[in-house]
């Protein structure tokens, strides 16, 4: 999604205003972002990973959730492109709009997200003690970069390249196929959306 800086304001009063929103809203360093609507690609994206870890939570109890439903972090609540929990949900206080508990987080990178996704919201969701899986799907080539967990304090990298390229995911207990994720993706035209 891209992200439009609209203005500051303490972590208290965005927590209040927020609240009285109809569309979503990042705080990361007392900037507020406005998260503007995806591309169609990103979107496609999106839906396909949502259609498979449907598929596959089936049979684990895990359930995927599109980019409306928020994570918490220590101090913030942002708005992955698609999260997964397992068993019951745990909230952040009394909102059932944000997680406490996902065991995995995609993100789809795109140049207005791409520096927040690897730096920021990479450090910030590894602090999340229930999430085993961390993804970052490219938009214009068939590349998916996976964060492992390994313990508390240590994760594992692994970039699958290639369409024929298979992301093992022992949390869900299922296999992702590249060419599922990025079914209906034209890349030609994913160079033009970046």
């Amino acid at each position: 999604m891209s992200a439009e800086e609209i203005h500051r304001m303490t972590l208290e009063e965005f927590e209040i205003w927020e609240r009285q929103q109809d569309t979503r809203y990042e705080y990361i360093d007392g900037i507020i972002y406005n998260m503007a609507g995806a591309a169609y690609i990103h979107n496609q994206i999106a839906g396909n990973l949502i259609g498979q870890f449907y598929i596959h939570g089936q049979k684990t109890g895990c359930s995927p959730k599109p980019s409306d439903m928020g994570v918490r972090l220590s101090d913030r609540n942002v708005y992955p492109d698609v999260v997964v929990n397992c068993g019951k949900p745990e909230f952040h206080g009394d909102r059932k709009d944000i997680l406490t508990n996902p065991i995995l987080i995609v993100e789809v990178l795109s140049a207005s997200t791409e520096k927040k996704d690897r730096g920021f919201k990479l450090l910030q969701y590894q602090r999340i003690a229930s999430l085993q899986v961390y993804l970052m799907v490219w938009q214009d080539k068939p590349i998916v970069e996976c964060y492992l967990r390994q313990d508390q304090q240590h994760w594992t990298y692994t970039a699958y390249v290639g369409m024929e390229t298979i992301v093992p995911l022992e949390c869900l207990q299922c296999e992702l196929k590249l060419s599922d994720i990025y079914q209906w993706v034209d890349f030609d035209a994913a160079e033009d959306e970046q």
